[in-house]
């Protein structure tokens, strides 16, 4: 693992554990999993991933070329997922400045897509115990993502890194590793205020 692939994961580690310690993330590891706990968390992951891909898409518009690694957004996949259940996706905010302010540079690009790279991993992982769920098989075509070209995209984005990012911007690459998952940490306040207004009737 190259030098920037460490820096990244060690200054992130402690939020990586804080992400995958939320009630609505662990729940999708235990038994008897419900409808209700799993479009929570789907919502919860909605919160993060809407605003760091759409943020990341439009780097990708205004920086085109070979030299970007562009991988397949999943925001969709989510999407379809949620509908699966019979739930709409969260109603997600526009972040409050534009895209490109909050994506100033191809460091911090690859930074942010470490996380959600580095997800997918995860995502292998989570699909296989929602697929082998009893007595339902969830619908997750999120978590599936490539499937079995997963390991070979993490490898190429990895190779990636380390070709295109240059060592001395390792402090702007964290910097957008550590955006993205606070993007994800804020899910859980919004989710909890998107469902009290359900509550309500709102």
């Amino acid at each position: 693992m190259s030098e920037l692939l460490l820096a990244l994961r060690e200054a992130t580690r402690h939020l990586h554990q804080q992400l995958d310690a939320l009630p609505p993330l662990q729940a999708l590891m235990q038994p008897g999993l419900t409808r209700q706990a799993y479009v929570r968390a789907l919502h919860l992951l909605a919160q993060g991933v809407r605003p760091v891909e759409h943020a990341l898409a439009a780097y990708t518009q205004r920086h085109p070329g070979s030299h970007l690694f562009v991988p397949e957004w999943r925001w969709p996949l989510l999407v379809d997922d949620l509908h699966a259940v019979g739930a709409a996706p969260p109603h997600v905010p526009d972040p409050p400045h534009a895209p490109l302010q909050v994506v100033p540079s191809l460091p911090f690009y690859g930074g942010a897509l470490y996380v959600l790279e580095g997800s997918r991993l995860g995502g292998q992982v989570l699909a296989r115990q929602l697929q082998q769920a009893q007595p339902t098989a969830w619908p997750c075509r999120f978590f599936v993502g490539s499937g079995a070209h997963t390991g070979g995209d993490w490898k190429a984005f990895q190779a990636w890194m380390q070709t295109c990012l240059p060592r001395a911007a390792q402090h702007e690459a964290v910097a957008g590793a550590v955006w993205a998952f606070g993007c994800f940490l804020a899910a859980p306040v919004a989710a909890a205020s998107t469902h009290a207004h359900e509550a309500m009737g709102y």
